[in-house]
């Protein structure tokens, strides 16, 4: 691959060995280390020694730029964006969370991809978690659905949604075409307002033949009413903001769904207070 890649990962109060995606990414093979540099985000309250951020270079043996955050635990969106803004041309955008699991053939697979498709602009991995295909996705207005399976190559952008993990994402579009990511958002909802702007854009992205391990934490079980809350009310207020820009009827449609998707939520959680959680808020 002739193309350079600027991953960022925003971490929270992890050290380098305790993050699975910095782990995944001190297995590169030696000559990917000159095309993969990292902007590593740290939201903890605390920053890093210089002793843990040299423990982190020598572990991952790439060109790392870590940035602390001040304390501020700032949005996805807004970190997307500033890392956009560092991009150079031909240059790829690769997203990932700080519990991803891969490993360097990963890149191969992109490579071979690129190669075959140097036009395409939006290359994403197959993730699951547990067990489960989570991404990509099929998506129609808010209604997602998982697939029982996808083939890999070029595929159309219609009805398409996908994770953030994962995403390689080309410079030229994120910088010609793309708005940037909406600051409104904050961490729930940032993939999906993605997707929906790359597919009116651009008609195709590749599905790159490679399968990486993913948690999604909406999806746990072993969580506290209080976390499973916040994150539900956070879920459900993204979605509201991302169907007003669609218009009041699709506005009025998503709340009356989310009202549905409580009651069932609270059912399959055997806890009635999700269905009187306050999640139509600002």
């Amino acid at each position: 691959m002739t193309n350079k890649i600027l991953a960022t990962v925003v971490i929270y109060q992890k050290k380098p060995d305790e993050s699975s995606t910095l782990s995944s990414l001190s297995t590169l093979k030696y000559q990917w280390k000159d095309h993969v540099r990292l902007l590593l985000w740290d939201n903890s309250p605390e920053p890093w020694s210089i002793g843990t951020i040299d423990q982190a270079r020598n572990l991952l043996g790439l060109s790392m730029e870590y940035r602390h955050n001040g304390g501020a635990n700032i949005g996805l969106s807004t970190l997307y964006n500033r890392s956009i803004a560092e991009l150079s041309d031909d240059e790829f955008l690769w997203l990932l969370d700080d519990d991803s699991q891969f490993d360097a053939s990963f890149l191969e697979q992109v490579e071979k991809a690129v190669d075959e498709c140097p036009a395409i602009d939006l290359f994403l991995p197959i993730v699951y978690s547990n067990n489960r295909l989570v991404s990509p996705a099929q998506m129609k207005l808010f209604k997602g659905r998982f697939l029982k399976s996808i083939t890999p190559g070029v595929t159309s952008s219609k009805n398409r949604t996908a994770i953030n993990s994962g995403m390689m994402i080309h410079s030229r579009y994120l910088k010609d075409d793309f708005p940037g990511y909406d600051e409104e958002l904050t961490f729930y909802g940032t993939d999906n307002d993605f997707m929906m702007r790359y597919r009116r854009q651009r008609e195709h992205l590749y599905v790159v033949d490679y399968t990486m391990t993913h948690s999604l934490d909406f999806y746990e079980k072993n969580e506290s009413y209080e976390k499973k809350s916040a994150r539900f009310v956070e879920q459900n207020r993204a979605w509201i903001h991302l169907m007003r820009r669609e218009g009041l009827l699709a506005t009025i449609a998503v709340q009356l769904y989310l009202f549905a998707f409580s009651c069932k939520y609270a059912i399959v959680h055997h806890d009635l207070r999700y269905m009187f959680i306050t999640w139509i808020r600002k």
